[in-house]
């Protein structure tokens, strides 16, 4: 077995690789001492140790080997300090990549989630039951609302995370808010089903439209609004009224009302004040009976 083999078998037997790597260090200490130190060690030290002893070759050498052995302890430990140093800042930005890299991954995943949530919503809202638009609608308006934890449709809704209770008022009430991820989209279609019935009925050309229109117009107080019963009955008109307006029994006529959030588009609309509400006298047109007699 070479010195060399026999060198590297010895470092085998050591403990851990911090010994080995200090080992190694004053092993290469020692050697560079003794090759590039100790001419100057024997040029300054010969003087004061050769009247002494025969042996003060040995006893320099001796010394640059010690002098070599502590500058290569010393030197291992700041190297080991740097490593250490080193190896922390390279921690740390591992571990601030990682970080970055789980919230952009959490983020990704929070995304992706909020896009099918509101894909579902979108694929869901064109056929919900016009009283669970309603509150949603509110909602939207409002801010909030108390309602019924326990009512069927404020569960459905809660349940499908479409509303978000936010607070206890009472037993069996609780405080909603529309779920944010939602509300644009509830609100835009609110609007557009706003804008488009009143696009519609200002553009109506049905008689019973138009009279009420000019009635709401009108700055003349309590007038009130008479339409033939076939006109006000029929299947445009009504559909007209029942988007954008409230009846109501008045007595014994009709008393119309806007529903709520119309009025103001409609006075955007028509640039004009508009009255919060209107009487309607609804009557059958009798034809008078021809006369069949004839005076010559």
């Amino acid at each position: 077995m070479g010195p060399i083999e026999q060198f590297f078998s010895f470092l085998s037997t050591l403990y851990t690789p911090r010994r080995a790597a200090l080992t190694v260090f004053m092993v290469i200490g020692v050697t560079l001492c003794l090759i590039f130190l100790n001419r100057y060690f024997v040029y300054w030290l010969t003087p004061a140790l050769k009247p002494v002893t025969d042996f003060y070759l040995a006893y320099i050498a001796f010394l640059t080997a010690t002098f070599g052995l502590g500058l290569s302890v010393i030197a291992f430990s700041l190297c080991e300090k740097l490593c250490g140093m080193v190896r922390n800042i390279l921690s740390k930005i591992e571990k601030r990549r990682q970080t970055i890299a789980e919230k952009h991954k959490e983020k990704l995943r929070m995304d992706q989630e909020e896009a099918k949530f509101i894909a579902n919503f979108k694929a869901a809202y064109p056929h919900l039951e016009d009283r669970l638009v309603e509150i949603l609608e509110h909602l939207v308006i409002e801010g909030d609302q108390r309602f019924l934890k326990n009512a069927e449709r404020i569960q459905f809704l809660n349940q499908q995370r479409w509303i978000l209770a936010v607070a206890r008022v009472s037993k069996s009430e609780y405080v909603f808010k529309i779920n944010k991820l939602i509300k644009p989209l509830v609100q835009e279609k609110f609007l557009e089903e706003i804008n488009f019935n009143v696009e519609n009925a200002l553009a109506s050309p049905e008689p019973a439209v138009r009279s009420i229109l000019a009635l709401l117009v009108s700055e003349t107080p309590d007038e009130r609004c008479r339409i033939e019963y076939m006109d006000f009955y029929s299947f445009k008109t009504q559909e007209i009224l029942k988007s954008c307006f409230v009846l109501s029994v008045y007595k014994r006529d009709l008393l119309l009302k806007f529903k709520d959030y119309y009025k103001p588009i409609f006075e955007k609309m028509m640039s004009k004040p508009l009255k919060d509400s209107i009487e309607i006298e609804v009557f059958d047109r009798v034809e008078p009976k021809e006369k069949h007699n004839q005076i010559f």
